[in-house]
């Protein structure tokens, strides 16, 4: 995944400060990044990882999830009514599908729009040959901790 100007990022700097920004402009070894506002200049030595959030479309976990809500539907009716009519002429019948499908519809997009996924578009090892074990602290209002990070 490539990033441009105008994408919204997520950067890790070497210090373990993390920023949300956009990007204004890209060089060979640096990047202008906009924070809450200011600009701010980083070179490509300072800064540690850089994420960018995968763009995810809704319906195809609106399409997963009615399938699988349909397939639930009918099987609750067949358990229900077996072989034979549930009553209403027939009608009642495709109403289990039709209703786990719309619930099934539902579930599935809520899961997709609440989904967040991150693709790692730069990370820079502090170590020839790119092996690396890192101890980070993590702390915010909320967080507090430390993380362990390897590569190979």
């Amino acid at each position: 995944m490539k990033v441009k100007v105008d994408d919204v990022v997520y950067l890790t700097d070497q210090s373990g400060e993390r920023l949300k920004g956009t990007i204004l402009g890209l060089s060979a070894t640096s990047l202008r990044l906009a924070v809450n506002g200011t600009q701010r200049d980083l070179r490509e030595t300072t800064v540690r990882e850089i994420k960018k959030r995968r763009p995810d479309r809704w319906w195809d976990g609106a399409l997963l999830g009615a399938v699988i809500g349909a397939a639930a539907g009918f099987t609750i009716r067949s358990s229900i009514c077996g072989g034979g009519d549930c009553g209403e002429g027939g009608l009642v019948n495709p109403g289990f599908g039709v209703f786990g499908a719309a619930i099934g519809a539902g579930a599935g997009a809520l899961g997709d729009l609440l989904t967040k996924r991150y693709d790692t578009v730069f990370a820079n090892s502090p170590t020839a040959g790119g092996r690396s074990l890192r101890l980070s602290p993590l702390l915010s209002r909320g967080t507090k901790g430390v993380q362990l990070s390897a590569t190979f």
